[in-house]
């Protein structure tokens, strides 16, 4: 009798160290996790978007989503105080190409479509801004603005770009400056609270290759940065991204579609020279073209249904979360606080549109 319990007890055993070593199989992660969306909070826009283009927080509370109604032509502009979880349409026929719309504080903002256009009341309405002396048509690539001025850059001719300045308060063109010979301006720009300004990424006339601009004179001279000489960097305002968490630090990112390649660039002097920070592989060969940093060490960067995070200036980033190939093809992240980040995603077939929120540790 002790026999056979004896020989109960040698099976029972066994048979728990087979189950705790299932266990461990199953649950250690392999080369390639793929955590699924529940990773984020997701935050369903369906009753008031169809379809979303642009998303832009300035705060964890604060922020607005560009997109289209259902059965509507024209683009509609909602916005939330509380973080996303009520929603107030602003604006149901507004004009905005590509994406291009910017507040720089809980009130005033600009637009991008034939003109460029302003609002002081948070979207609900929207002025154009006169150019002075200039024969449209003329296309129009971005803005920047600071506490004060805002910095409007135009393509001049087939040769040269301009940049206008206009004051915050007036919303009066202050003054212009012709950019000699760069004829394919930068749709990604930012204006510091001391006037310097950084266009990215740019072409010069005689050069193959994408540079960054940085001026600390209003746009009167430029140092140039060449920032990929081995291929063609895709530098439109949907493939490349330009986060300054302050005016010393800013980070930029690109791909390059002939090479299937990401590129990451970094500065610590205010965009004066710029780093060419290495990144692992599997970001590398993804398209890691959208970035958003809250502060110097923390940032999120998305691409290819991928979702990562730096605490580190870039060094080094953790993969937070997959979707799918197609999701996030052309989605924008704002991370205006560590470890608290909006991202606004649709797949390729623009058949849904979400905003997840990151509210990791």
């Amino acid at each position: 009798m002790k026999k056979s319990i004896f020989t109960i007890a040698i099976l029972l055993g066994l048979f728990n160290v087979v189950l705790s070593s299932c266990d461990k199989n199953d649950n250690t992660p392999d080369n390639d996790p793929k955590p699924n969306e529940s990773s984020f909070d997701y935050i369903d826009l369906t009753e008031h978007l169809a379809s979303t283009e642009k998303a832009i927080f300035i705060n964890e509370k604060e922020g607005w989503v560009l997109g289209q109604e259902s059965g509507n032509n024209t683009q509609s502009l909602i916005y939330t105080d509380d973080g996303g979880s009520t929603w107030t349409t602003m604006n149901s026929k507004i004009l905005v190409a590509w994406g291009k719309i910017k507040f720089f504080n809980s009130t005033d903002g600009y637009i991008v479509n034939n003109g460029v256009e302003y609002t002081t009341d948070k979207g609900i309405t929207w002025r154009g801004i006169n150019f002075p002396n200039l024969n449209y048509p003329h296309s129009f690539y971005g803005t920047a603005s600071n506490s004060t001025s805002t910095v409007i850059l135009a393509s001049k001719d087939e040769t040269s770009s301009i940049l206008f300045f206009v004051s915050n308060t007036t919303h009066k063109v202050t003054r212009s400056v012709v950019i000699n010979e760069m004829y394919y301006p930068g749709h990604k720009i930012h204006l510091s609270e001391n006037g310097d300004i950084i266009i990215a990424a740019i072409e010069r006339q005689g050069r193959n290759y994408k540079e960054i601009a940085y001026s600390a004179d209003n746009g009167t001279s430029w140092i140039y940065t060449e920032i990929v000489s081995e291929g063609t960097l895709i530098g439109d305002d949907r493939n490349c991204d330009l986060s300054f968490p302050d005016d010393n630090t800013g980070f930029f990112t690109g791909y390059d579609a002939g090479r299937g390649k990401a590129y990451l660039y970094k500065t610590t002097n205010g965009g004066s020279s710029w780093t060419k920070i290495s990144i692992p592989s599997d970001i590398k060969y993804k398209n890691f073209y959208q970035i958003s940093f809250a502060d110097a060490n923390n940032g999120l960067g998305i691409g290819s249904g991928e979702v990562h995070k730096t605490t580190d200036g870039g060094k080094s980033w953790t993969k937070l979360s997959y979707f799918s190939d197609n999701f996030l093809a052309t989605s924008t992240v704002s991370y205006p606080k560590p470890n608290f980040g909006f991202i606004l995603g649709r797949d390729a077939t623009m058949t849904y549109h979400r905003i997840y929120k990151y509210t990791g540790q």
